[in-house]
């Protein structure tokens, strides 16, 4: 802890703050609560940054209960380290002094713990109450609105049209071009979640394959769940607003699932508030038809517990029952006349400086994952869930594929028949990174 650098770039007091804001100034919230026995960082975006030829750490929670990202010295790295779970404040105190021989540390090191608990970025008590309040706060509310017309895609309306009628001219041309047969009239799409600037031709080219008229009777949408982190699923009833209308939420397909699931599928809802899967989603089903179908929306977290832990996603009791209740869903629905359309919003590989990797974004690494994404693809277009999930696990998703689980669910509900990729892009950025993505479509299953 000797050494440490503050804002002004000389070294920090031993009263100094460890966590400052965006700005470098220094942070500090109300009264202190009860820290937890052993202190825990929550899963959180860490993100290095750098201003001013100094180094730093921007924490951003993707659940959003901490509203504001925290900036802190990339010198306290060793300290969040620290905070796993297993050791109380006084043993992390205790090892600080020990490694910087200062004794003056140990009070700087429990204000920096109850500074991060006062921001909601440990695991706690504090944590869980804030939490469950924002919860019981969106519950109430029946609209997800809209939160990034203005910055994924255009806020005025006119533009907005322009802009999405700019990716359907395109797609239209492809389609033209291509002698390929499409599946006539497909009971499941997947199209991209990546921003819309960047993959709007390969969405526009995935409901180009859905018939305008007549439109389906209900969209079953598997979102990608990014804020899931400790759930596999959730759900929500919400209708989904957007700058071209408001998509009406199924009631009577979500109390069906419901029945399966309990209210267990509705424990994470929030992560729906911000979640951009479903609001890109909405907005291209708003565009696409001229009276949008309503929609059942659920999201599907990652499966990186799974991988770990070496199982299925059939063996997580929630999924499991997720799966079986949209699959009632549907059968439900066909069984009186209804079309529906299961839509997955899934992205591919994520891979360069920006998610981690160390290595350099060359010909070899893209050539690699544009490999291991075929691979995965082609299970996906024959209609193959458990073919999809092992092709991913036996690299152990080396290339984080953040649609793992979305499009799994929509294979494993939809049960269609050999579909076809109908486009792959790899969508590079500057820094060195790249996010790949795809369309594809399947005719009904059974």
């Amino acid at each position: 802890m000797s050494g440490l650098l503050g804002p002004d770039g000389r070294p920090i007091r031993r009263d100094a703050p460890l966590l400052v804001d965006a700005f470098g100034r220094p942070v500090r919230a109300d009264a202190a609560q009860a820290l937890p026995a052993k202190p825990r960082l929550r899963a959180l975006e860490v993100i290095p940054i750098q201003e001013g030829g100094r180094e730093g750490l921007l924490l951003r929670d993707p659940i959003g209960i901490a509203e504001k990202p925290a900036v802190l010295r990339l010198e306290v790295l060793p300290l969040l380290q620290l905070l796993d779970g297993t050791r109380s404040v006084d043993e992390i105190c205790t090892r600080i002094v020990t490694e910087s021989g200062d004794p003056a540390h140990a009070e700087a090191v429990r204000r920096f713990v109850e500074d991060l608990d006062r921001l909601y970025l440990l695991e706690s008590p504090r944590f869980e109450a804030r939490r469950k309040e924002l919860q019981l706060q969106y519950g109430k509310e029946p609209v997800r609105e809209a939160l990034l017309a203005g910055h994924s895609y255009p806020e005025d309306r006119d533009e907005l049209e322009r802009f999405l009628a700019g990716h359907y001219a395109e797609a239209k041309a492809i389609r033209s071009a291509d002698k390929t047969p499409w599946p006539p009239d497909p009971g499941a799409v997947a199209i991209p979640h990546l921003d819309l600037r960047r993959s709007g031709v390969t969405v526009a080219l995935g409901l180009l394959a859905v018939p305008e008229t007549p439109p389906p009777d209900l969209v079953i949408l598997f979102a990608t769940g990014h804020m899931l982190l400790d759930r596999f699923a959730t759900a929500t009833a919400k209708h989904l607003a957007t700058p071209l209308g408001e998509i009406r939420a199924d009631a009577e397909s979500f109390d069906l699932l419901l029945s399966h699931t309990g209210d267990e599928i509705r424990d994470e809802e929030l992560a729906v508030r911000d979640e951009h899967s479903v609001e890109f989603a909405a907005l291209e089903l708003a565009y696409r038809f001229e009276v949008p179908p309503p929609v059942l929306t659920v999201a599907f977290g990652g499966f990186h517990r799974l991988l770990l832990e070496g199982r299925s996603p059939e063996s997580d009791d929630l999924y499991g029952k997720t799966v079986t209740g949209l699959r009632a869903v549907l059968e439900a629905a066909m069984a009186r006349g209804r079309r529906v359309l299961c839509l997955a919003a899934v992205d591919l590989s994520h891979v360069g400086a920006r998610f981690g990797e160390l290595e350099p974004l060359d010909e070899r690494r893209l050539a690699e994952t544009k490999r291991l994404d075929e691979e995965a693809l082609a299970a996906a277009a024959g209609g193959d869930a458990r073919g999809w999930f092992e092709s991913l696990a036996k690299h152990d998703d080396s290339t984080s594929v953040c649609g793992y689980s979305a499009m799994h669910a929509l294979l494993a509900v939809a049960r269609p028949g050999r579909g076809r990729i109908l486009r792959y892009e790899q969508s590079q950025e500057p820094g060195g990174s790249m996010v790949s993505c795809a369309s594809l479509a399947w005719p009904r299953g059974d």
